[in-house]
């Protein structure tokens, strides 16, 4: 995710009507405009969230490898390319 501005942040303002602006006074300046724009990576992700619906996970396996990660017995070895292509295979 990107976030960009192109103004600092600055708290809020609410105005009922200052002085200057009931006066006629006051900036010529356009007010500034934030955006947040998501980067492509960040929409692949949301959009494979939403299909994939709600998260279900065993807790059994996680209790088990949480457990081995804390004795120093969880094996490294892993794929883990294996294991999102498993995983990618499911959706």
């Amino acid at each position: 995710m990107k976030i960009t501005s192109t103004s600092p942040l600055t708290q809020p303002a609410v105005s009922h009507g200052s002085r200057a602006a009931q006066s006629g006074e006051g900036s010529s300046k356009a007010p500034t405009v934030d955006r947040v724009s998501l980067s492509p990576h960040a929409n692949f992700v949301a959009e494979m969230r939403e299909q994939a619906g709600p998260a279900e996970f065993r807790q059994d396996v996680v209790d088990q490898v949480k457990a081995q990660l804390a004795d120093g017995s969880f094996e490294p070895s892993i794929d883990m390319d294996q294991v999102v292509d498993g995983l990618l295979g499911d959706l």
